[in-house]
C-alpha cells in the first residue's frame, strides 16, 4: 500500500466512524435505513460506486464485486440483504456495484450492457479507450490500491442452472474461497478480458450463483457474502473440497450465424436450439440427446476454440440427419435460451463428462 493510502484513513472514535480510502470511484460508507428493494437502492446510488463496510481489523481488506452485468441482480440483492443485518465483518469490506445505470435502464435488470456498449466484463484488458474500458481501468486501479486478501466477483448465469465458480487457478487458497459459495469450479484456458483475469495479488474467483430467476441464486450469494465477510481466516478449513473441471470448451456461433430457440426448426435462423437446453446445465448430456437443429451446414455453424485457436467442435459434436448431438457424454453449463446472449457471448461451455 502506498503512503498516501495509509495517510488517507483515520479513526474518529468508533468502528463506524472510520474514513474510507480515497478511490477513483465514489465510496459510500455503510448506509442506515436502507430501502426494501435492490432497484430502489440502485436508484439512490445512480452510478458505479464502492460500498465500504468497516471491519474489526482495518489493516486487512476483502473485495466483493457485483453487477458487472446489468441483468444479473442476485449479487446486489444479496448484498443489500446482508447490509441490513448490520453485521461487522472480520476486516474491512469494499463492495463494488458496477453497472448501476445499466441495471436501472427500463425494463430494470434486463440489459447485460447498454445498446452500443461493450460487455464490461470483457474490458479488463487493453484498449481502455471507451466508457466501459475506462470504467474497467478505474475498477482495476482501485482494486490494486486496496491490496485485498481476496477478490470475489458475483454473477448470475445467463440461463437457469446450479451455482459454480470460475477461476484461473485452483490452488488450495482458491478452492477454500470457492467452497464458501459452491461445490464446483471451472478452470478455463482462454482469456476474454474478464475481471477474474486481473492480477490482483490475491486469490480471485468468479461466482456464478445460478440464474437470475432461480430462487437458490439469492441464497447462494447471500450465504457466501456472509461467510466471506465474518470469518477471520477464509482460507482455512474449507467446508468441502470443490469439484474441479479443467479447460472447458467455449462453444460459440461462427460470425454471421443466427440462432433461435424453438420446439421445431426455424426457417429464419441458421441454428434452432431447444428452449429447454438450460436443463442440460451440469447434468451429463449423453450422445443420444438432441440439442437442436443445424441442417445441412452442420458443424460448420459453430466453433469451440482453445487458447491456441484450434477448433474442437467436430470432436465434441456430431450431426445426425441435421440434428446436433454430443459426440461423447458432455457436461454442459452456462447454456442459455436467450438468443441475444448466445450471439454476443456464447451458446454454452462444454467439457467431456469423464
Amino acid at each position: 500500500m502506498n503512503n498516501n493510502a495509509a495517510d488517507s484513513r483515520c479513526i474518529c472514535g468508533s468502528l463506524t466512524d472510520m474514513v474510507p480510502l480515497s478511490l477513483s470511484l465514489p465510496v459510500i460508507s455503510r448506509q442506515t435505513d436502507l430501502p426494501h428493494s435492490a432497484y430502489d437502492w440502485l436508484n439512490q446510488l445512480q452510478d458505479s460506486c464502492w460500498i465500504y463496510v468497516p471491519g474489526w481489523n482495518p489493516k486487512r481488506r476483502r473485495v466483493i464485486v457485483t453487477l458487472l452485468h446489468g441483468n444479473e441482480p442476485s449479487g446486489t440483492e444479496a448484498l443489500l440483504a446482508w447490509l441490513k443485518e448490520d453485521v461487522t465483518p472480520a476486516c474491512d469490506l469494499y463492495c463494488l456495484l458496477a453497472s448501476v445505470a445499466t441495471a436501472l435502464t427500463p425494463p430494470e435488470f434486463s440489459h447485460r450492457m447498454l445498446p452500443g456498449s461493450r460487455d464490461l466484463n470483457r474490458c479488463f484488458a487493453p484498449p481502455y479507450d471507451d466508457d466501459c474500458g475506462r470504467l474497467a481501468r478505474q475498477i482495476t486501479d482501485d482494486i490494486a490500491y486496496l491490496e485485498p486478501e481476496a477478490l470475489i466477483d458475483i454473477h448470475n448465469t445467463s440461463g437457469s442452472g446450479p451455482s459454480f465458480a470460475v477461476a484461473m487457478d485452483y490452488s488450495p487458497r482458491h478452492l477454500a474461497l470457492i467452497s464458501w459459495f459452491c461445490n464446483r469450479v471451472i478452470v478455463p484456458d482462454v482469456r476474454l478480458g474478464s475481471l477474474m483475469e486481473v492480477d490482483a495479488g490475491c486469490p480471485t474467483i468468479t461466482i456464478e450463483c445460478g440464474g437470475a430467476r432461480d430462487e437458490e441464486s439469492l441464497q447462494v450469494a447471500y450465504q457466501g457474502i456472509h461467510q466471506v465477510a465474518v470469518h477471520e481466516d477464509i482460507f482455512k478449513s474449507p467446508p468441502h473440497e470443490p469439484e474441479v473441471l479443467l479447460h472447458p470448451q467455449r462453444v460459440e456461433l461462427k460470425p454471421g450465424v443466427s440462432v433461435r430457440y424453438h420446439e421445431a426448426p426455424c426457417e429464419d435462423a441458421d441454428i434452432t436450439l431447444w428452449p429447454s437446453i438450460e436443463h442440460c446445465n451440469f447434468g451429463t448430456t449423453g450422445i443420444d440427446t438432441s440439442l437442436g437443429w443445424v441442417g445441412n451446414d452442420g458443424i460448420g455453424l459453430i466453433q469451440a476454440l482453445d487458447r491456441d485457436g484450434e477448433d474442437h467442435a467436430s470432436r465434441l459434436f456430431r450431426i445426425d440427419r441435421g440434428w446436433l448431438h454430443p459426440a461423447m457424454p458432455l457436461k454442459i453449463f452456462m447454456a442459455t435460451s436467450n438468443p441475444e446472449i448466445a450471439t454476443s457471448d456464447c451458446l454454452f461451455y462444454a467439457v467431456p463428462a469423464d
